[in-house]
């Protein structure tokens, strides 16, 4: 229930018997305090709504489609101490029969746990009342106690930050209230949030040396945004005598410096002490939740942060770092002093050593944002990409590691459907963006086979992935084509342990045998700092490079040669044909349908993701695919695998396999091909086809954007 004074009398009973029922939970004699409450309707609710606090709350709770003469009833359940909402009445006159059995007439709509406001045992969570403003000395506190109890895993991340470029900061004084640059790096906080349409006031080179000036923002003419300004009174509360803003911190108009400094991005956010994400600010002059000013919606956490302070409207301050996640409403025992501090694996963090599974996670995270402008797609990702494909033997090409290039195009989409980030107008005949890089894609992905296909993981996954396709870049600057570093199928054979003789070992790797399987497996010291430590079915090629080396620019399409094409229909039955035509005329239609050659026999399957108001593919339209490598699903070693490969325990022809062979192949449309513009092919969908299928295919050369 809410904190605040302001509730209704209906609410005042409830959090009554709340509070009754949990001493009863704590020792207290039983009490006759009511467990069901009726609420009135969702009208009454929300007429209430306006001076009630906790009737505002379950206002939002509910589903927006219920009529509003819906009775919503309350139910307190001391078993599990959960509070339920129901709707329906208890009330006798309208069922009068033992309230147990009218309890049969509600329909659950919401449950809730609760805490306990006192701590029953030393590992209990406890829970705490929010207050209206936000409550700083408890952030203070998190941030104490992450300092002094997650010095490994929160304190300065060196194999974070060594690749990074750094810049020379500058930053707000929060108690002179201007801009300043400390000849020496100071302890900072940074503050991520959202521009969108309202003024934003901006660090340029005709105003850069005024705020400069202390009482700078006490002027008028350089008045900070809400979001903006309630940062630096947290801050000053908080104590952080220094906070970095991009907009303020950065002279907008000036290229040189603004280059080198979005170039510093994740350094930036990676050393400041913490970093507060305006979740609840629609736009800079929205202000952040019960700091100053009224609040909006949207935001967004930055990888590199060793400590978020999440704020967002009705949801309260969240503290999210590298060895533990407290909110304000639920003190668990691991902000306690003397408690012991909780383990790692709250926060996402950059990968720091070549992990495609970990790397996989971090894709999934991010093609779920939003971003304000779908011109950024690439350059808001550059600072998180750029030092962490260094880590990746060739790195990464438009977000996909090369030396596992075919493995990398093996991302899907998930039920609730992805769009492109920019349809935008083709370049030299492509989009601005690649289609076949999940990074040009907002939605629901999945990188499920990244995983099941990491080649040089121990133990490896059921999926053996082998190349069909020569893939070759574009050098922006030269023109010139050079082939992507898609080498790992070399490197796997020439450390194949059924080779004789057998490869000498490269000097910084060691040979061990696994106890369990008495498979030999290799690790290298330069992967200690992870835990536990990493290891490897073969040692793959030095990854490390120096921070400031010199990287050529691609062009968003890649040249696809010596691979095949063929045409296949799909097969969706009529009543599951009718419900995705319907579904499109008012959502997109995500759904994995059979492939069929022209006799009919069935030949894989393809995920269509189609927009909404897009139509379905025609039974005797066939779509053309490209094969783009080829797998081997082991599903006798891997039992898992059958639930990833549905059909194999679907179809018959498949019954009984313990190794299913697919080729890979992606569904392609065509844009270009006018205005001197060259025609080439884009990405629609992922797709399998069984290799017994692909026959008669056709080989081609194409460029893919």
């Amino acid at each position: 229930m809410a904190s605040s004074t302001m509730a209704c009398p209906t609410c005042t009973l409830l959090s009554i018997s709340l509070t009754q029922l949990e001493l009863e939970l704590l020792g207290s004699p039983p009490s006759n305090s009511s467990r069901d409450f009726d609420l009135g309707s969702i009208a009454d609710l929300t007429d209430r709504a306006v001076h009630c606090d906790s009737c505002r709350s379950i206002v939002a709770s509910i589903v927006a489609t219920l009529p509003s003469t819906s009775t919503v009833t309350a139910h307190l359940s001391p078993s599990a101490f959960h509070f339920f909402l129901l709707i329906g009445n208890l009330l006798p006159t309208i069922h009068p029969s033992p309230p147990s059995s009218r309890r049969a007439h509600l329909h659950q709509l919401a449950h809730y746990p609760c805490y306990t406001t006192l701590r029953t045992t030393p590992t209990h969570p406890r829970g705490r009342l929010t207050p209206p403003t936000l409550n700083t000395p408890l952030i203070a506190h998190w941030l104490h106690r992450c300092t002094t109890s997650h010095a490994a895993t929160c304190g300065t991340r060196q194999y974070d930050l060594h690749l990074l470029p750094t810049a020379h900061l500058t930053h707000i004084d929060t108690s002179l209230l201007c801009i300043v640059t400390p000849s020496s790096p100071v302890p900072y906080a940074a503050l991520s949030y959202v521009w969108g349409t309202a003024p934003v006031l901006r660090a340029l080179k005709s105003n850069v040396a005024a705020l400069r000036r202390p009482g700078a923002f006490d002027r008028p003419e350089f008045s900070l945004p809400a979001t903006i300004r309630d940062a630096v009174t947290l801050c000053a509360r908080l104590g952080v005598r220094y906070l970095w803003v991009d907009s303020l911190c950065i002279v907008q108009d000036d290229p040189a410096s603004q280059g080198e400094q979005l170039r510093a991005m994740g350094s930036v956010y990676g050393r400041a002490e913490f970093t507060i994400a305006a979740l609840g600010s629609r736009d800079a002059g929205a202000g952040i939740a019960r700091v100053g000013s009224p609040r909006g919606e949207g935001q967004r956490e930055e990888v590199f942060s060793r400590r978020v302070l999440a704020l967002e409207e009705g949801g309260g301050a969240t503290w999210v770092c590298f060895g533990g996640q407290w909110t304000e409403d639920v003190e668990f025992a691991s902000e306690v002093e003397g408690e012991e501090a909780a383990g790692g694996g709250f926060k996402l963090g950059p990968v720091t050593w070549p992990s495609i599974r970990a790397f996989a996670d971090l894709a999934e995270e991010y093609a779920t944002r939003d971003l304000t402008y779908a011109s950024d797609t690439v350059n808001a990702f550059a600072g998180i990409l750029t030092p962490m494909g260094q880590w990746f033997p060739g790195g990464l090409l438009f977000g996909v590691a090369e030396f596992t290039f075919d493995a990398g195009l093996l991302w899907d989409v998930r039920r609730s459907g992805a769009v492109m980030r920019s349809s935008g107008t083709p370049v030299d005949g492509g989009f601005p963006f690649p289609s076949w890089s999940w990074i040009s894609w907002q939605g629901a992905l999945k990188f499920n086979l990244w995983g099941e296909g990491e080649d040089y993981n121990f133990p490896r996954g059921p999926l053996t992935v082998k190349p069909l396709v020569r893939w070759q870049k574009r050098v922006v600057s030269t023109g010139a084509w050079v082939d992507v570093d898609n080498s790992y199928h070399r490197v796997r054979a020439h450390f194949d342990p059924a080779k004789e003789p057998a490869a000498s070992i490269p000097t910084d790797w060691i040979k061990k045998v696994d106890e369990a399987t008495h498979e030999a497996y290799y690790r290298n010291a330069s992967h200690n700092h992870v835990v536990p430590h990493p290891r490897f079915s073969y040692p793959i090629p030095p990854f490390m490079r120096p921070r400031d080396m010199d990287r050529e620019t691609y062009h968003p399409y890649i040249k696809f040669s010596g691979g095949y094409s063929k045409r296949l229909r799909i097969s969706i039955p009529d009543p599951e044909r009718a419900r995705l035509s319907a579904k499109l005329e008012d959502n997109g239609a995500t759904s994995e349908v059979d492939l069929v050659d022209d006799g009919g026999a069935w030949a894989g399957r393809v995920t269509l993701n189609l927009p909404k108001g897009g139509a379905l593919p025609a039974s005797d339209e066939p779509l053309e695919l490209i094969a783009i490598s080829e797998s081997e699903v082991s599903l006798a070693r891997a039992p898992h695998a059958r639930f990833i490969f549905q059909e194999v325990t679907q179809r018959p022809e498949l019954m009984g396999l313990d190794v299913y062979e697919v080729v890979n192949v992606l569904w392609i449309g065509w844009c270009g091909g006018s205005a001197g513009m060259a025609k080439m092919a884009y990405r629609k969908a992922l797709g399998t086809v069984w290799k017994r299928a692909w026959v008669g295919a056709d080989q081609v050369e194409l460029l893919l954007t």
